[in-house]
């Protein structure tokens, strides 16, 4: 019979692979002799020497020291026969080189009473680590967006009632509906382009596709874009994108989208004119005869006002008669 048919060896090998496939470090532990020998999972994970009795102090210097006096507390109640004689513990351990891991460890103590009798003392142990520093960050990137994600909702919240109330006072009230849904619809697309990285930011590409997506497929040459990858700070993708959903609509309306052969092209540059500006160009031909406007509405305050006071920018909106051409200029503190 091979080793490895006898029922007991199969066992031990699929403990072993088991161990090794869960990353699961083991150690024991000689209370007596006051040392703990790490296998070799346990001492990559600590930075420590495997095989070899090791002090507990050794093991234990590795806790980050704001998390060792909870430590020692747990570790001093599981050696006293009275508690559990199992503790589970997560704490931040410092390697060598000064790098911070987190762990789980799972301990468990044996106790023996001495010969003459009286109060049982520690004798073994053993003890179950695993490196949890991947499940923490994530966790940690969990609570992040949790919490960006109230705090982005409030704001957005914000914006809903200030462009509630901006668009009532801007026209007729037959009208509100229809014009504050379609503003609705240009926050959607801000949302959108911005999930796609987390709200980290957002793709100046993507964000302008989002907007002119209801109004092209791209694929007629009526709308293009160019421009090197920019990525935007979430606050000014909100403010841009918000302004090339009034141009959109405008086009629709009034400019080069309202026939059959305007064009749209949205380029930008970053940097711009060698000051570290980036520019930002909307201009439309092809269109209907294009005159200023006679009075500034909340959408014009949203493409100018708004949007340059959010990147500290500036905006020119120009009316020649063969289309209309808006220019954003923007520091380079715009992005991300």
């Amino acid at each position: 019979m091979s080793p490895m048919s006898d029922p007991a060896s199969r066992l031990e090998g699929k403990h072993a692979l088991a161990m090794k496939v869960s990353g699961l470090g083991t150690g024991t532990v000689d209370y007596l002799g006051d040392t703990i020998t790490l296998d070799a999972r346990a001492a990559e994970i600590f930075d420590l020497a495997a095989n070899t009795p090791l002090s507990r102090d050794a093991l234990h210097d590795r806790i980050h020291p704001e998390d060792r006096p909870d430590i020692d507390h747990r570790v001093d109640q599981l050696l006293h026969p009275d508690y559990e004689d199992v503790i589970d513990v997560q704490h931040r351990i410092i390697t060598n080189d000064g790098e911070v891991r987190w762990v789980n460890a799972r301990k468990q103590v044996e106790f023996a009473t001495p010969d003459k009798g009286g109060t049982p003392v520690p004798v073994s142990g053993l003890v179950a680590i695993m490196d949890i520093t991947q499940h923490k960050r994530d966790q940690e990137q969990i609570e992040y967006l949790l919490r960006e994600l109230n705090h982005r909702s409030k704001n957005m919240l914000t914006v809903v009632q200030g462009l509630a109330r901006q668009t009532f006072n801007s026209g007729p009230p037959e009208t509100f509906q229809d014009r504050f849904s379609r503003r609705i619809d240009g926050l959607v697309c801000n949302a959108d382009a911005l999930v796609r990285t987390t709200w980290s930011h957002a793709n100046l590409d993507d964000l302008a596709r989002a907007h002119l997506r209801a109004f092209t497929d791209f694929s007629d040459d009526r709308v293009t874009l160019d421009g090197p990858p920019v990525r935007l700070r979430p606050d000014a993708a909100q403010a841009i994108g918000m302004a090339l959903h009034e141009l959109s609509t405008n086009a629709v309306k009034y400019g080069a989208l309202s026939n059959d052969t305007g064009t749209i092209r949205l380029t930008w540059q970053a940097p711009y004119g060698g000051d570290d500006q980036i520019e930002l160009v909307w201009e439309e031909s092809g269109g209907p005869p294009v005159t200023a406007p006679t009075r500034n509405g909340f959408g014009q305050t949203v493409m100018t006002d708004m949007v340059a006071a959010t990147v500290d920018g500036t905006v020119e909106m120009d009316y020649p008669e063969t289309g209309l051409i808006w220019r954003l200029r923007m520091p380079d503190s715009s992005l991300k």
